[in-house]
């Protein structure tokens, strides 16, 4: 997900949404030791994670992961943190498979979000790539006031771009914790992210 938070972040300023960062999103997780916990107060400082590529190729597998939310959330800052989880998910599937249409995407996002992913999704159509790689990536603290939300998480993500047609990869694989922000809008009862950044938190 050094893409999927870099798409995020591409797509984010980018956006997560594959971030920190080239010009991917970020995707998914790998074992990779001890699951940082949080609380929705005070969420986890998030500590570096050195991984050769080497061994980052090895242990990675093709997997999204979302440890629990923190403890301690009303209700209304858990369904915000579910449609966080949702808008990664989605995310996730379609690096994948860039070129198959996706109908789900304004049910996750919208504006700005939405616009900057839609970008990062037509860049690997364009470059004949789409992303491999595993992430996790956790909730540590949601606000919510008067139908917006805003919200901060972290990402570890060991996905990166590679060729359609050889399978060969087209940038490092280079996990390490990203912390990540968001704003997310209310519609109905529908939580949508409207903009995910690298840092803000």
């Amino acid at each position: 997900m050094a893409r999927l938070a870099r798409a995020h972040i591409a797509a984010v300023a980018a956006v997560v949404a594959l971030v920190g960062c080239t010009s991917s999103p970020e995707p998914t997780l790998p074992s990779f030791g001890t699951t940082p916990t949080a609380t929705a107060s005070s969420p986890s400082t998030p500590t570096a994670v050195a991984t050769s590529t080497a061994s980052a190729a090895a242990t990675a597998v093709d997997k999204i992961d979302f440890p629990d939310l923190p403890s301690g959330l009303s209700a209304e800052q858990e369904a915000v943190g579910r449609a966080w989880q949702a808008y990664w998910r989605l995310a996730w599937t379609v690096f994948r498979t860039p070129k198959e249409p996706n109908s789900d995407l304004g049910k996750v996002m919208t504006g700005r979000a939405l616009g900057l992913f839609n970008g990062y999704v037509d860049k690997l159509k364009l470059e004949g790539r789409h992303l491999e790689g595993s992430t996790t990536f956790w909730v540590d603290s949601i606000s919510v006031s008067d139908g917006t939300a805003t919200g901060c998480g972290r990402l570890v993500d060991f996905s990166h771009e590679v060729d359609d047609v050889t399978g060969e990869s087209k940038e490092p694989i280079n996990p390490r914790v990203r912390v990540m922000s968001a704003t997310f809008v209310k519609s109905g009862d529908l939580w949508r992210i409207s903009s995910s950044t690298k840092g803000g938190c």
